[in-house]
């Protein structure tokens, strides 16, 4: 699947994951959108320049999801929904079905952080890619270093 230019949802489930989900899209050129109820994390990943935007949403409540949707539609075209797979797997059909209609492209992301990959795949559809922790990416924009400075 092409990400370059895009501009994604992502459902934020664990801020430590979806953080490094985040860092390993940014050679991507991907405008990244996050919702979540941890709004102290999603601030600080905006001011790390890992995402465009963040809005709260408590996807328990119908009206809190249908408010996110409205939000989007107005201010950002979404081009697909990033949710982690096991997050997804725990909740409720009714909470499903709430998720699921913020977008008709959903993928699901399964992490394997031992070795540093995330593979996303399309929900109901056969479509995947992967995407690869890039370990100086990450070391450069937390301390704000250049990576060729980083490797002796």
């Amino acid at each position: 699947m092409q990400l370059n230019r895009k501009t994604f949802l992502i459902i934020d489930h664990i801020p430590a994951v979806t953080r490094r989900f985040t860092m390993s899209l940014t050679n991507t050129n991907s405008k990244l959108v996050v919702a979540g109820n941890n709004t102290r994390h999603l601030l600080r990943m905006m001011y790390d320049h890992l995402i465009e935007d963040y809005t709260y949403c408590d996807f328990n409540s119908e009206i809190s999801v249908a408010e996110l949707k409205q939000y989007v539609s107005t201010y950002h075209h979404i081009d697909g929904l990033y949710l982690f797979a096991d997050y997804y797997q725990q909740q409720p059909n009714e909470t499903k079905q709430l998720i699921t209609s913020l977008h008709k492209q959903v993928f699901l992301i399964k992490s394997d952080l031992s070795q540093q990959i995330f593979t996303c795949e399309a929900l109901n559809q056969t479509q995947s890619h992967i995407t690869f922790i890039d370990q100086l990416g990450e070391l450069s924009k937390l301390f704000q270093i250049e990576p060729t400075k980083l490797v002796r």
